[in-house]
């Protein structure tokens, strides 16, 4: 009995010693102490952590609410505390603070908020041409920036051969199809959206004008009314009958039908001289900002040279010289709220010429009192990317036509076109309808006016007119 009572005694001995062991053993202990951290930070910005304890070799980790964790790099510590910029691969969200040193330890929680865009002044076109240049304006753009088209289903096509010195600018590639996407930019680790819907469409063929033909037609219809003109009209005319006078009559009428051209020819992307029937009529030189023309078949009349001085894609002045001798005038071009052309306005801020819009079309000569055009075929549309063919149609049959206008009719630098195409011409006095020809891509390649009227000689013999203009055109190769 009394070794029973010892052995317990041995048993209750080590089990006090052991538990007095424990009691001993220190409980480990944050090693950073008064910690103050933000409660919500932005994503891509630094955060100051205050704390006393932290050391070099020490790690820091944001853990997000589902447990995964991202390690924070390139953390500066003092004895003050630590400074980090926060990961811009992070989402918005709650994370946790986590310090890996003599230990794990959560410092506390904080709220990231989406980084803000670091480009100033963004512009985003309302859509991208496929294959071609997208441009996007904006500073704060760098060497790290991507744009991607990303579809429904959520994959990137990037764009290519990127180009930051001035915005950004890259390629929209040939293998995109058509389609609304969202438009992504990557930029210095981070990632944000510029566009949740943007339209991706088919690149439009660009053309512009290499060389016009204009064919007029004047036949008499019927010459039966020179049978019933008294005997004096045939002594004033040196004839005898009616045969005769229309013997002569015939090839004068003959004279007022005929053929002519006009053909641009371009060097480098610029209007270097115009040919009519062959012969050089102006020769051209300037920049994208200045366009000059000097006239080699000079006749005393016309105008002798001239400039346009571009604004906008558009003339926003020129000067105009008649003479050798004279100084030239200056011309403010004018346009209305929808960029359509309104005329040239002199140094007496008086009109020079003067036009009229309505709907968005060429209807008159406001300057000379002439109803143009009628537009009664809504259907029938101007090629937004093409001249305005109204204009163009009026300029080229007014022998009195400015070359200033003219040309920079021809050139698609005067505004935006006539939204429709004229259904017929008054030039004449009455409706003379037009019929057109296309090309595969929409432009103009013919216009003929046709009606019916009497000569302006006797006023007697009834007259079939015909005026036809055939387009040439060439492919703007352009970005």
């Amino acid at each position: 009995m009394k070794k029973i009572w010892l052995m317990w005694l041995m048993v209750c001995a080590v089990c006090t010693f052991s538990a007095c062991s424990d009691d001993d053993d220190p409980i480990p202990q944050n090693p950073v102490t008064e910690v103050k951290m933000p409660a919500t930070a932005e994503i891509g910005t630094e955060i100051n952590v205050s704390g006393k304890g932290f050391t070099n070799g020490a790690q820091l980790y944001l853990k997000d609410t589902e447990g995964e964790e991202t390690k924070v790099d390139g953390v500066e510590f003092s004895a003050s505390g630590a400074i980090f910029k926060v990961p811009m691969s992070l989402q918005a969200g709650e994370y946790t603070l986590v310090l890996l040193q003599s230990g794990r330890w959560e410092l506390g929680k904080i709220t990231l908020t989406p980084a803000s865009l670091p480009v100033v002044g963004l512009d985003v076109p309302a859509e991208g041409l496929i294959g071609k240049k997208l441009t996007i304006a904006g500073s704060g753009f760098n060497a790290t920036a991507k744009v991607f088209l990303e579809d429904a289903a959520g994959t990137r096509t990037e764009l290519s051969e990127p180009d930051v010195t001035n915005g950004f600018v890259a390629k929209i590639p040939a293998t995109v199809s058509a389609g609304t996407y969202k438009l992504v930019l990557a930029l210095n680790g981070g990632e944000w959206t510029l566009e949740d819907e943007f339209s991706v469409v088919v690149a439009p063929v660009i053309k512009r004008i290499a060389g016009i033909r204009y064919i007029s037609s004047v036949e008499v219809t019927d010459w039966s009314p020179l049978e019933t003109l008294p005997e004096e009209y045939f002594d004033m005319f040196g004839v005898s009958s009616a045969a005769e006078l229309r013997e002569m009559l015939e090839p004068l009428f003959a004279s007022m039908s005929g053929e002519t051209g006009l053909e641009l020819v371009y060097e480098n992307g610029l209007l270097k001289e115009s040919r009519r029937d062959g012969e050089v009529a102006f020769t051209f030189s300037g920049t994208e900002y200045e366009i000059s023309g000097e006239n080699q078949a000079y006749d005393g009349y016309n105008t002798l040279r001239f400039t346009l001085n571009l604004e906008d894609g558009k003339v926003g002045s020129s000067s105009m010289q008649y003479k050798p001798d004279d100084e030239a005038k200056s011309f403010d071009w004018q346009y209305d709220d929808n960029n359509h052309y309104q005329g040239t306005i002199g140094g007496a801020g008086r009109y020079y010429t003067q036009y009229g819009f309505v709907d968005g079309n060429l209807v008159s000569d406001e300057k000379n009192g002439i109803d143009l055009f009628e537009y009664g075929q809504p259907e029938w549309k101007n090629n937004s990317y093409g001249v305005d063919v109204a204009m163009c149609l009026y300029l080229l049959g007014d022998p009195e036509a400015e070359e200033a206008e003219l040309y920079a009719a021809l050139l698609r630098l005067n505004g935006t076109p006539s939204v429709n195409l004229p259904s017929s011409a008054l030039l004449t006095g009455s409706p003379m309808p037009l019929v057109y020809e296309y090309d595969e891509d929409g432009y103009v390649v013919s216009t003929e006016m046709s009606g019916e009227s009497m000569d302006e000689m006797l006023g007697l013999l009834p007259t079939k007119l015909s005026d036809r203009y055939e387009f040439v055109y060439e492919v703007v190769d352009y970005e």
